[in-house]
């Protein structure tokens, strides 16, 4: 049955946001704006592409799928992984 109960120490736990998301909170300002751009911060998040991203926007995550970081860059953004 393998190790019940071990836990990976060295795991990274990483939840997901699809870009829908991500755009929604930016449209309730949950994000500060700085020059233009909106700051947006989400250290254990990997952003998913679903949906679309409209905002000049700087993301630091943990990860971003190919789509996700093509779209930010698209509207006007910059991405930076953890």
């Amino acid at each position: 049955k393998g190790l019940q109960g071990f836990n990976n120490p060295n795991a990274r736990v990483v939840s997901e946001l699809t870009l829908e998301k991500l755009q929604k909170m930016v449209d309730q300002g949950k994000f500060k704006s700085k020059d233009d751009f909106v700051e947006i911060v989400l250290p254990k998040v990997k952003i998913l592409s679903n949906g679309s991203f409209k905002t000049k926007a700087n993301v630091r995550a943990a990860a971003f799928s190919a789509k996700a970081e093509e779209k930010i860059k698209k509207a006007g953004g910059s991405v930076t992984t953890n």
